[in-house]
């Protein structure tokens, strides 16, 4: 996109050079007159296209602007149309483009999180976009979804659990059709109100951390189980979990952030009780940072918004001509009674016809 603004702006100084000798009647003082001559420029060769393909409305306009502007002949009064339209269109995109330019060299504005506010019972999980820096070299996205805080009963204290642990349990993109990344066993759910035990049904395949034995698990994939147990004071309940197994491969870098990302959740899971969540300043040695990015407008965006504003002001010029161009003939309908009163009242006074004409138009 950079480049993308930097030919932008590159034609429009193209297009103030080669004009900048083309001056005409009428232009106006100052620095916009560079810009009318480079539109005068671009007037001139998109016109003379428009007439050997014969898709030119010239006469039309022409006559127009020469009854809306009488300070020359009408060909002028179209000139200097054209001319400023052109380059009121090159003004708005050589400033977008100049725009887009400057913000992609800006670096994103960061704040830096060292807790996440949690929301009120019944409001849902709030997403968070940060960056974690301190990981590896550079940064490394994450998203975190803090939920809100639970006011449960002790009738559907199960329901929700289970519900919440289906939803920690899985990471990234799976599901339980399948499943390429570590399971995440939350231990406590409710906001450490319900306890939660996890058993694999093939031990070989998941270990009870949650972690998948990815070299015992074949390439068509491998259906298993796991049972959770629930239990709150004395009660207890106990559902299985089918799963379907597919194998992957991570390279380290993928590795570190998924132990980050299960053990942020798990965190999280401890203390949903809490206002807010108090991100870890160090994980497997290394010193942690998490920013979160705010929301910018990018070059791309600046580069469309310019071209649309400019082709709806070019759009929009004819538009208003053609209204001036209608309010002028409404307005002359209007005072043409006046003016056959006027004249009919100063002939039968005695004066001729050119002397009446002379008279209503003083």
């Amino acid at each position: 996109m950079r480049i993308l603004c930097g030919m932008g702006m590159a034609a429009v100084g193209w297009l103030l050079w080669r004009g900048r000798q083309d001056r005409f009647d009428g232009e106006p003082d100052g620095w916009l007159r560079w810009f009318h001559r480079a539109g005068n420029r671009c007037a001139g060769q998109i016109g003379r296209w428009r007439v050997r393909h014969g898709r030119t409305d010239a006469g039309k306009k022409e006559r127009l602007c020469g009854e809306l502007d009488l300070s020359g002949p009408g060909r002028a009064a179209l000139k200097r149309y054209e001319a400023g339209r052109w380059g009121m269109v090159l003004l708005i995109l050589s400033a977008a483009c100049l725009m887009g330019f400057v913000c992609s060299f800006r670096e994103p504005d960061g704040i830096v999180r060292t807790v996440l506010e949690r929301g009120k019972a019944g409001e849902g999980a709030r997403g968070y976009e940060l960056q974690v820096r301190g990981l590896e070299d550079g940064e490394v996205s994450i998203r975190i979804e803090v939920d809100d805080q639970v006011v449960g009963d002790p009738e559907s204290l199960f329901a929700q659990a289970y519900e919440e642990a289906e939803q920690k349990l899985f990471s990234g993109e799976d599901t339980a059709q399948a499943v390429r990344n570590r399971l995440h066993f939350a231990e406590t759910l409710c906001g450490g109100l319900v306890e939660a035990v996890w058993e694999p049904e093939d031990p070989s395949c998941i270990r009870y951390d949650g972690q998948l034995v990815t070299d015992r698990i074949p390439e068509e994939g491998l259906p298993t189980r796991v049972r959770l147990t629930l239990s709150y004071e004395e009660w207890t309940e106990t559902r299985a979990i089918s799963l379907c197994l597919m194998p992957t491969v991570y390279s380290g870098e993928e590795k570190l952030l998924q132990d980050l990302e299960a053990f942020l959740q798990e965190k999280e899971a401890e203390d949903r009780t809490e206002e807010t969540f108090a991100l870890p300043r160090e994980f497997s040695g290394k010193s942690l940072e998490f920013i979160e990015v705010a929301e910018q407008v990018r070059p791309g965006q600046i580069l469309l918004v310019g071209l649309l504003v400019g082709a709806a002001w070019y759009v929009l010029a004819d538009q208003r001509l053609a209204d001036r161009g209608k309010k002028r003939e409404a307005q002359m309908q209007m005072d043409y009674p006046e003016v056959v009163l006027k004249l009919t009242v100063l002939i039968r006074a005695g004066l001729t016809v050119r002397g009446a004409w002379e008279r209503i138009v003083e």
